[in-house]
């Protein structure tokens, strides 16, 4: 029973945490991804990961290619 309690413990612990940095990460949204590097590493990680995300969905559809090409001018 005693693991059980410290195990519900940690898991709130680790739920508020994510929910803080979740939340810092939408104040640097709010703020145009500048301001303190308390709001700006969560904001780009997170943006980072939310990128990565759609890449992987557009590759799964075939909408993106593996190859680079050339920007034209």
């Amino acid at each position: 029973y005693s693991a059980l309690r410290i195990g519900q413990g940690l898991m709130s612990l680790f739920l508020w945490v994510q929910l803080l940095f979740y939340g810092l990460a939408a104040a640097g949204w709010l703020r145009g991804g500048s301001g303190p590097a308390v709001l700006y590493f969560p904001y780009y990680f997170c943006a980072m990961n939310l990128a990565a995300l759609f890449g992987l969905v557009r590759y799964g559809k075939g909408h993106q290619t593996t190859l680079w090409q050339k920007a034209k001018r």
